[in-house]
């Protein structure tokens, strides 16, 4: 979805945005709490990651 939306203007940086984004998110596998405390919940466990003009919620798992 968010290939396809940037893709509408430039298709090669939608693509090379893609690859970064999941790099980014691959490394949550290794640094889960690498990303931020969303600020809005305040729970250690909510994190945010940012890229670009998007932001990534996701949760650390025990």
């Amino acid at each position: 979805m968010i290939h396809d939306y940037i893709a509408h203007d430039l298709t090669s940086y939608a693509s090379r945005f893609i690859e970064k984004l999941l790099v980014r998110v691959k490394q949550l596998e290794i640094f889960p709490k690498s990303g931020k405390i969303v600020p809005e919940f305040g729970i250690e466990n909510i994190r945010e990651l940012i890229e670009g003009n998007y932001r990534i919620v996701y949760r650390v798992n025990s």
